[in-house]
């Protein structure tokens, strides 16, 4: 399974896979990812590099200087937990668009 279609199958059933659906779980979720394929020496796709650029991005579109993380970014625009998660789906797909129009 590819990197986005795992985060698609959290984004239509959180309860599933996230503590309660917020970004600050997601962050949590998705850093025992990466240090679990980082454990077991597994390569990460092209998919898990590019999200590695998330982070850059994500501080560009909300003109953010601060030292936070995506997660905390997200947070701190949003009004509930729920709506930091349905943020950073928003913002997924952005993120996605862009480079997509990148490679163009």
């Amino acid at each position: 399974m590819n990197f986005y279609k795992m985060l698609e199958m959290i984004q239509k059933r959180p309860g599933l896979y996230l503590r309660s659906p917020s970004v600050l779980h997601l962050d949590s979720y998705l850093r025992g990812y990466f240090l679990a394929k980082s454990a077991m020496g597994v390569v990460l796709s092209p998919e898990e590099v590019e999200f590695d650029n998330f982070q850059e991005w994500t501080q560009e579109r909300l003109e953010m200087k601060a030292n936070q993380s995506w997660a905390n970014i997200i947070f701190f625009y949003s009004v509930s937990e729920q709506n930091s998660l349905d943020i950073f789906f928003e913002l997924l797909e952005e993120f996605k668009s862009s480079r997509r129009n990148d490679e163009s």
